[in-house]
């Protein structure tokens, strides 16, 4: 950890800097409308604001870091992995199926509350095996993630704020580490969440004596529960009730994988989780209907104003209740009743001020949020809509007015330019990827929310004996989304950048800026030319490699416990080495943030689970063209098929040769010493792949192929056990870097400690997949370097 005062002297400035940027931004646009923008008057007390909300994330991140270290440290520490602690149920997922998880927040607790030994406890087979990290007595409190991935445990007897019991392993999260894929432990991370106990060996749970708040949250979820069985009533096709279900009480479990997909490519993803829109729409048709019900009262415009304000609020809390508060929803309801709150006690209110709230509030609820992926986006979409607001009124009424509808079309069309623009850094540097499809397809797909939000909340909450009409509409309009989100739009490409690269993100943030601010003038026409002539000059710098010429790229992707590695080189061609069942999601993501929409080569080494289970998936959502493998594989019309063994070559272009060099022959058993072993070389720089062989293929490669095994890097075999990578193989190849694809904590201990030592006393670079995350070999033949995704 830092020194204190250095990392208190690092907070504060970046505090300073991002407050002076807001600042800076809205007293640029008080001086460009001469004071009569939405943003108000520019006040010193907004910028104090912004401050507190600004350094209140800061140090919340501050806090959140040293929480994580003292968390590993505990872990390397500890030898007894059993620990019993309690804690409070503090939310849960719908379903009670393996993958099920609730995450626990443990209480206070006294040294004697705490057991180190499951003197009393059968033990289970266990998933990981790990060391433990546990809240130590006097400490805060944490909140601790069960998961419950066996089918024996189930967490459907758990409800939210029951007092728990809980007897398990507690570990760190699983750290994927693959470029543009999902990081689990940086988004358990931002709810303050970085310990977890996998399939507990036993969770009492004890009703709560006195708890009004949980006692709330657990009615709340109950209504879900509850909408979630009318919804599945209701509708007959499944697909409909995963989409009703998905953007009206916010459960998207039953939205199986092609569906996702689907909204994914085209950027319309956000169309399926709750955010301001939906909260938006939703809101509309609560305030349409309190406010009939209150004028049948006839109670004086200011009462029934004041009345109608309060019951909408306290209907809206309550439904952010039951979906369980994402960011965008209370985002969504902060403004809308900071606006209420303001407008019915008679002031006036700028957008920018109930915005500052908003982000304010969140802030100081939960301070992670600065840095979560949901909060920025959030935020960055309705920030981008509030500067073109003077361009856009959205008022119900003008669908009733005499061109009204025209006014709604360009209004959904600039909302959705605005808000596509401005989170487009966002999703480049969080996913790796922005779809244009999505700038385009949105303001049809906002269109038609309307409606099928409308229809299916009727269909849902009506008597039985009028929803048919309603339904119909509904699952036409869901039918209209489906196909939206079916475009093809693979003529939209997607604007991408490397893992790790900040150049991309600032030239598509000044892009951003300028297009947010089109709305005529010479003035702003300038900064656009500008502004997209600096996001070029800075995206062809990005683009031209630092390593010069045509670059080839290794990617050694964090796999679990197996094996998955893309070649691509400078003309395009790929190949794939193995892909398990725990990689495929990595590659899928990958390949996708990168338009690769086809895999010219998988290479299977051998018959191991391990290394061809994710084959099924893969054919599924992606083209291949060609499996390589050593003669084990069944023909399948799908694909060439191709066999090979010691002595083959692969082609990969004109610069790049694949060399196979095991096996000697095809055998029946397929064993590890079977695997297909390759040198790939991609001029003068050598890179040599052994699949699971072990000491016995090792030494026949030795004796055969001799300088041929003399490489820059060596991705080991079977995952750096001990029945591999021999002292006499080691010594020969001395590579710089040694890739060793082993899960982070696994049953076999891979990789065995005295293969590590063995590479790294002979002057290597070891890098195991499962704790420095994916490796990333970028060349162009004469030179290298490594890149890496933690």
């Amino acid at each position: 950890l830092p020194p204190e005062g250095g990392a208190g002297l690092s907070l504060g400035m970046g505090a300073v800097l991002l407050s002076i940027v807001l600042a800076g931004v809205l007293r640029a646009s008080v001086e460009h409308t001469g004071g009569s923008s939405p943003c108000g008057e520019f006040r010193p007390g907004f910028l104090l604001l912004a401050v507190a909300a600004v350094s209140a994330g800061l140090l919340g991140r501050g806090s959140a870091e040293l929480d994580r270290s003292l968390d590993q440290v505990i872990s390397r520490e500890s030898e007894n992995g059993w620990r019993t602690f309690a804690g409070t149920v503090c939310d849960r997922t719908a379903e009670a199926t393996p993958g099920a998880a609730a995450p626990v927040a443990a209480r206070r607790m006294e040294a004697s509350q705490v057991s180190n030994t499951p003197d009393s406890i059968v033990p289970v087979p266990r998933r990981i095996r790990s060391a433990t990290v546990c809240a130590a007595p006097g400490a805060r409190p944490k909140r601790i993630r069960l998961e419950f991935r066996r089918r024996e445990i189930s967490a459907q007897h758990l409800l939210v704020g029951d007092v728990v019991l809980v007897t398990g392993r507690v570990d760190l999260p699983d750290v994927t580490g693959n470029p543009y894929g999902f990081d689990e432990a940086e988004w358990l991370g931002a709810s303050g969440v970085y310990t977890v106990v996998t399939d507990p060996a036993r969770v009492r749970a004890a009703r709560p004596q006195a708890a009004r708040w949980s006692d709330l949250r657990r009615r709340a979820r109950a209504v879900r529960d509850g909408l979630g069985r009318r919804i599945d009533g209701r509708f007959a096709a499944p697909r409909h009730r995963a989409l009703v279900a998905a953007i009206l009480i916010g459960v998207r479990a039953d939205l199986d994988r092609e569906m996702r997909q689907r909204f994914v490519r085209s950027g319309l993803m956000h169309l399926l989780a709750l955010s301001g829109l939906h909260v938006g729409l939703i809101g509309g048709f609560v305030w349409l209907f309190l406010d009939s019900m209150l004028r049948r009262l006839r109670t004086r415009n200011r009462l029934r104003r004041t009345t109608l304000a309060t019951l909408w609020m306290l209907t809206m809390w309550l439904y952010g209740s039951m979906v369980a508060w994402p960011v965008s929803v209370v985002r969504a309801i902060v403004m809308a009743s900071a606006f209420l709150l303001a407008t019915t006690a008679g002031r006036r209110c700028s957008p920018w001020h109930v915005y500052g709230v908003a982000a304010s509030t969140l802030l100081l609820v939960n301070p992670h949020n600065l840095f979560s992926a949901g909060f920025q986006l959030s935020f960055a979409a309705v920030g981008g809509i509030i500067l073109v607001r003077p361009e856009v009124d959205p008022h119900p009424s003008l669908m009733y007015e005499e061109g009204g509808a025209a006014r709604a079309v360009r209004a959904a069309v600039r909302t959705s330019v605005a808000a596509g623009v401005a989170t487009m850094p966002v999703l480049l540097f969080h996913f790796g990827s922005a779809p244009l499809a999505g700038i385009v397809l949105s303001p049809a797909g906002i269109l038609l929310m309307g409606p099928v939000l409308a229809s299916a909340l009727g269909t849902v909450v009506l008597p039985a004996a009028v929803v048919a009409p309603f339904a119909a509409v509904s699952e036409a309009g869901l039918d209209g989304l489906v196909a939206l989100g079916g475009i093809e739009t693979r003529w939209l490409p997607q604007i991408q950048h490397v893992p790790g690269s900040w150049t991309p993100l600032l030239a598509a943030t000044v892009l951003a800026g300028a297009v947010i601010w089109i709305g005529g003038g010479r003035r702003r026409l300038a900064l656009l030319l500008a502004s997209a002539a600096t996001s070029l000059c800075l995206l062809t710098v990005e683009w031209a490699s630092e390593l010069g010429g045509p670059v080839h790229r290794v990617v050694f992707f964090s796999a679990g416990q197996g094996d998955a590695t893309l070649i691509q080189t400078s003309s395009g061609r790929t190949l794939l080495v193995d892909i398990a069942p725990g990689g495929v999601g990595a590659v899928l993501d990958y390949c996708r943030a990168l338009g690769i929409d086809r895999i010219d080569t998988v290479l299977l080494t051998h018959d191991h689970a391990d290394h061809t289970g994710g084959l099924p998936r893969l054919t599924e959502e992606l083209g291949v063209v060609r499996v390589v493998h050593t003669g084990w594989y069944a023909p399948d019309p799908k694909y060439v098929l191709r066999t090979v063994s010691a002595g083959d070559t692969l082609g990969l272009g004109p610069d790049v040769r694949v060399h196979v060099l095991n096996p000697d022959d095809i055998r029946e058993n397929h064993g590890n010493d079977d695997s297909v072993a390759i040198a790939v070389r991609f001029g003068q720089v050598g890179v040599l792949m052994m699949g699971d062989a072990e000491t016995e293929a090792e030494a026949r490669m030795m004796r055969r192929y001799g300088d041929v095994l003399d490489v820059d890097v060596v991705k080991a075999g079977h995952h750096g056990s001990d029945t591999s990578s021999s002292p006499a193989f080691v010594r020969l190849t001395e590579p710089q870097v040694v890739v060793l694809s082993a899960a982070r904590t696994n049953r076999f201990g891979h990789p065995s400690p005295d293969v590590v030592k063995r590479w790294t006393d002979a002057g290597a670079r070891v890098h195991v997949t499962g704790r420095s995350g994916a490796l990333m070999l970028e060349t162009n033949g004469g030179a290298y370097r490594v890149l890496l995704s933690q």
